[in-house]
């Protein structure tokens, strides 16, 4: 099997390296951020724990999965290239969170999609400041102006 970078250019396998090691330290930090906000607050902190005790438990593989390069040394760079591209897609069916309330109950993350944005839809209307109420006002701003 063929890989995608040659041999001769290590620079370029180090650089695809360090964009990798970036995504996935990028990632690490946005998803505890998202995993507050998904989670009900009566089971945040239990789903919050969870969830890191799966992120550990793909770091205890990752050694493992390295040790494949001694049987093919494309195997650990197809299933450390896929994985990622998998859990993109996954997430990308998650609901969006922005501007909406935190579920308090599991009734609420159940009612997800069928909750709408209240904060967009409450929003009062903004006072027009672009004309003047009054004559008055206008008279005294046309005389302001001349």
């Amino acid at each position: 099997m063929m890989l995608a970078v040659p041999a001769d250019h290590p620079n370029v396998f180090t650089g695809l390296a360090m964009v990798g090691k970036f995504g996935i330290t990028a990632s690490f930090a946005v998803i505890y951020v998202y995993t507050a906000e998904i989670f009900p607050t009566v089971v945040r902190q239990t789903g919050i724990g969870v969830s890191s005790m799966f992120a550990r438990m793909g770091g205890v593989l990752a050694p493992i999965i390295n040790m494949l390069h001694n049987h093919s040394p494309a195997t650990p760079l197809i299933i450390f290239g896929t994985s990622p591209l998998l859990g993109a897609v996954l997430a990308l069916a998650l609901p969006e969170t922005a501007d909406r309330p935190l579920p308090d109950t599991l009734e609420d993350a159940e009612n997800w999609d069928v909750r709408s944005a209240p904060i967009l839809e409450n929003l009062e209307p903004e006072e027009d400041f672009s004309s003047p109420d009054s004559s008055s006002e206008k008279q005294e701003l046309q005389h302001l102006a001349s």
